[in-house]
């Protein structure tokens, strides 16, 4: 199982607005919902999207945390 840092597990709020072309949580998760992506609400409500999944589920490949020679 390869290591992602946690700011980079779930998708930020501007991905989500862009996924789903809405503003308030209550909206984006049920966009979410009908998209079949599985997500879950923090306290505050706002969604909470696993940046894999939703890789996985556009046929995007994961990206890759090896280091490379060369590479900062």
């Amino acid at each position: 199982m390869e290591f992602v840092p946690e700011d980079e597990m779930l998708l930020t709020d501007r991905e989500i607005r862009q996924l789903t072309g809405r503003k308030r949580f209550a909206a984006q998760c049920r966009a979410l919902g009908r998209m079949g992506l599985p997500h879950d609400r923090d306290p505050d409500g706002r969604p909470l999207v696993l940046r894999e999944v939703v890789m996985e589920r556009l046929g995007g490949e994961k990206p890759s945390q090896e280091w490379e020679p060369g590479r900062c």
